[in-house]
């Protein structure tokens, strides 16, 4: 499976904790996968986090159609009004079950399926890699109970990307959320989950993945718009270094690494928010937290690794070096170890799956000596470092160049850990990364 902590059901969905990552207004009652609506003026169900390559698409059951039936299922901007059904305003469309009609960023809908009734499954998913339709565009499209209905609807990419909508209009209407997957467009079938090494990530938005899943590139509009791709894996004693190699630098060489708390915004770049930090190629500067970077004083260009690592304390490692992966070492498997549970804001469920994927990522570890060039300690201001999220605990990462450190930084540990962040912010930007480089 493709997401830690997944509870992969035997049709392939994986389920959004939608206590967690829904937004909705109090007059929307959310019971487990249930969503219903009390009455009174519209009401706008969103995800707070936006479709992607990895799941594009998702999907709902009708089990109460209310006074109107008036249910919409739809996509658009992040800060699409909590006030308007899917495909009333710009950057989103949207099918509504009680008159089969596509409404496209316009308060007046065309012909374009059937209606819908209570026991009709109905989705909505978006193309990310349609031919055919130009740059920065995508087709958003729809089904009915496993067919795709009405036509391919080509869209441009809203700069944040496009976020997963329900609309309920009356009282009493009332759908079960299924879940999210990976399917393509005009396709009956669901995509498979492990697509080469896209199983390494967990959410992404805004970047195209290349065949091997770990090469990407920009696919934002650079316009204020930021791709990022968050690791399935968090750091820790036995995994605790990742690199970066630039491919690309674009148009400005935005490129990110770090790493951030699991439910880390994928609208900003890493440190541009208190959930995250990270080193960006093109100034030197390190953030952590609110967008302010304090300099390192090495940038890095095309051709360069960029690396960064979580400095193990001796209570975790049982030495002050920094650990690694040596050429001759394998990973150790063992079947009885006992996985800590992990935070689940995206009702990911079951550790079974989870218990597998951290098994690979148990590595011997071997001590190194490093010899640091330029090393130098960096004192960000104390309301600039990351968020601990109810959490006290601090941790010292580090940011190589090339395989040399050339800085560390002290951050707070979120509950649950910290996630590796791969973001980039101009058009042009592609990188390929390693998440098992021999030294670190």
């Amino acid at each position: 499976s493709p997401f830690p902590n997944t509870n992969r059901m035997e049709d392939g969905w994986v389920k959004v904790n939608l206590q967690k990552r829904l937004k909705y207004p109090p007059s929307i009652t959310v019971s487990g996968d249930v969503i219903s609506s009390a009455g009174g003026p519209l009401f706008l169900v969103k995800f707070v986090d936006p479709l992607s390559p990895l799941l594009n698409y998702f999907e709902y059951v009708i089990e109460d159609v209310g006074k109107e039936a008036a249910i919409g299922i739809g996509v658009g901007e992040r800060k699409y009004s909590m006030a308007a059904m899917p495909g009333w305003n710009p950057n989103s469309c949207g099918y509504h079950a009680d008159d089969g009609k596509l409404f496209l960023e316009a308060g007046r809908g065309a012909d374009f399926a059937e209606t819908c009734a209570v026991g009709d499954n109905v989705g909505c998913g978006v193309d990310f890699d349609a031919e055919g339709v130009g740059e920065g565009y995508v087709n958003v499209f729809f089904t009915k109970n496993g067919q795709q209905v009405g036509r391919l609807v080509k869209m441009k990419r809203p700069v944040h990307g496009f976020y997963p909508m329900i609309g309920l209009h009356s009282g009493g209407e009332k759908v079960r959320y299924r879940g999210h997957s990976r399917r393509q467009a005009g396709s009956v079938a669901q995509l498979p989950m492990e697509l080469g090494e896209t199983h390494q990530w967990l959410r992404s938005n805004g970047v195209r993945f290349h065949e091997d899943g770990l090469s990407l590139e920009y696919a934002g509009s650079g316009e204020m718009d930021v791709g990022v791709a968050q690791s399935r894996y968090r750091l820790s004693a036995a995994w605790h270094f990742f690199e970066v190699e630039i491919l690309h630098t674009g148009l400005g060489a935005a490129i990110y690494i770090g790493a951030g708390a699991v439910i880390f915004p994928l609208h900003l770049c890493p440190g541009h928010d208190p959930k995250g930090f990270g080193y960006r190629a093109g100034d030197g500067c390190v953030y952590s937290g609110l967008g302010k970077g304090t300099p390192l004083g090495v940038t890095c260009t095309a051709g360069d690794r960029m690396g960064c690592g979580l400095k193990v304390p001796p209570d975790e490692s049982g030495t002050t070096e920094d650990v690694s992966l040596s050429e001759d070492s394998e990973p150790d498997y063992d079947e009885d170890m006992q996985v800590e549970p992990e935070p689940d804001p995206f009702l990911f469920g079951g550790d079974d799956l989870f218990r597998r994927a951290r098994l690979v990522q148990q590595l011997r570890r071997h001590q190194i000596v490093r010899k640091p060039v330029a090393q130098r300690k960096l004192l960000a201001p104390k309301e600039k470092t990351l968020s601990t999220e109810q959490n006290d605990k601090k941790c010292v990462v580090f940011f190589t160049k090339n395989g040399e450190v050339i800085g560390e930084t002290e951050v707070g540990m979120p509950k649950g850990g910290l996630y590796p962040l791969v973001a980039m912010a101009t058009r042009g930007e592609q990188v390929r990364v390693n998440f098992h480089p021999l030294t670190g």
